[in-house]
């Protein structure tokens, strides 16, 4: 039906005489508009050069595709600015992937969390929405507004820390986790680093990294993970 109704309108508007910004108009905003909808289950296969390119300027189907799922993204990344009573009902979604029923966002920043049958790339409307939010370049964590405790232990201890040099150890090991180095105290219900007498592996490692974040300040802890180390924090 939707291809039938596309297919007559190019009948028609093909049987008059209009230029050729013309027919790009038409198809942009009267023949186009009604498959965008969706597009949103549709993995679209036609790609047309941009208009820097020589093209036309007909909108590109893959990349309108990944534009319509803006807003939901904007309903997860900034609940501040776009506030929707949708939020709860996508987040209890996401919950249900592994490791993400503590801090559903978990998903969005860390790609690792993301694989799940939930989740078909043909069947699932997070798969472009995933997809988005690695096309618009979101800076991970720094989009979080908060970090629960289990969260910082289970991710690995590299996406918790900013200034570290391309040679560093942990770039290497980039699967080391976070609980190798940082610790609840339950005595002081705070989050705070390991000292040397309490690492389990790479201590020398561990311990060259405590200096370069206490001491030498070179390294240094996403802000999100902060509050956690200066404020009685719940586990």
């Amino acid at each position: 039906m939707l291809l039938n109704s596309v297919r007559t309108q190019c009948q028609i508007y093909g049987q008059r005489q209009l230029s050729l910004l013309g027919r790009v108009t038409i198809v942009n905003s009267l023949i186009l508009s009604k498959v965008w909808y969706s597009l949103r289950m549709l993995k679209p296969t036609k790609r047309f050069v941009e208009n820097s390119r020589g093209g036309l300027a007909v909108l590109n189907p893959s990349l309108q595709q990944l534009i319509l799922q803006k807003r939901w993204l904007n309903y997860l990344v900034e609940p501040q600015k776009y506030p929707t009573f949708l939020r709860p009902f996508m987040l209890y979604h996401v919950s249900l992937l592994p490791a993400s029923s503590e801090f559903p966002c978990l998903v969005i920043v860390d790609a690792e969390y993301r694989k799940s049958s939930l989740i078909h790339k043909d069947l699932s409307i997070w798969h472009f929405i995933f997809v988005m939010y690695d096309y618009f370049g979101f800076s991970e964590l720094q989009q979080v507004d908060f970090l629960p405790v289990q969260t910082i232990l289970q991710l690995p201890l590299h996406k918790l820390l900013i200034g570290l040099s391309d040679d560093h150890w942990l770039r290497r090991h980039p699967k080391f986790p976070a609980n190798k180095f940082l610790i609840f105290d339950s005595q002081q219900q705070r989050l705070r680093l390991r000292v040397a007498s309490e690492y389990s592996s790479y201590s020398l490692l561990c311990a060259s990294l405590y200096q370069d974040i206490l001491m030498l300040k070179t390294v240094k802890l996403v802000p999100k993970v902060w509050p956690h180390n200066t404020t009685p924090s719940i586990l």
